[in-house]
């Protein structure tokens, strides 16, 4: 799950930093104490994100399987309609693509309603995710004293800098999710 917000704002902080380097000049930067967060560790270590991450596959998956029945239905009705060609009276006919008009549109309406769905989940779950990785890096930073945190897919070199990717991952995981976010 890609967080962009959060990352462009990594690099607005970062553009931040540098131009308060030039502008307040090198005396300021001795005060200001460094810390890094890896982004893709944090997503990858966290339990809440993998938890959410199956529950847009269980979505997926339910959704395909539905989306298969009704696809086979289509075939079944319209092989039905083949081979009885010749034989079907018109009423017969004319009630088999009824019934392949309707089924067809079920299918078209579940690849909608799906498509909502999933998208509305996985944006809810980015939005919160977002604010809670950035609730929990203000707070650690606080904490240990860091004026900046950087995100380290932005640093190109570093030494001696604070490293707060496990301790945000750890702080995401114990804060709850919104109510109605997973299923019940």
């Amino acid at each position: 799950m890609r967080i962009p917000g959060f990352v462009a704002t990594a690099h607005a902080l970062v553009a931040a930093f540098l131009l308060s380097l030039l502008l307040c000049g090198f005396s300021a930067a001795a005060e200001v104490k460094l810390a890094q967060l890896n982004l893709q560790k944090v997503f990858n270590q966290s339990t809440k994100v993998k938890v959410i991450i199956e529950e847009v596959k269980k979505m997926q998956t339910d959704s395909v399987t539905k989306m298969n029945v009704l696809s086979t239905e289509i075939g079944k009705v319209e092989q039905q309609l083949k081979e009885g060609q010749d034989k079907l009276s018109k009423e017969e006919k004319e009630k088999l693509e009824a019934d392949l008009k309707k089924i067809k549109e079920d299918l078209r309406s579940e690849q909608e309603t799906a498509k909502v769905k999933i998208n509305f989940k996985q944006k809810s779950a980015q939005n919160v995710i977002n604010s809670q990785i950035q609730e929990a890096v203000a707070k650690i930073a606080n904490e240990e004293g860091y004026t900046v945190v950087l995100a380290s897919e932005t640093i190109i070199y570093s030494k001696d800098v604070g490293d707060i990717t496990d301790k945000v991952a750890k702080a995401l995981d114990t804060m709850p999710l919104p109510e109605g976010l997973l299923r019940p």
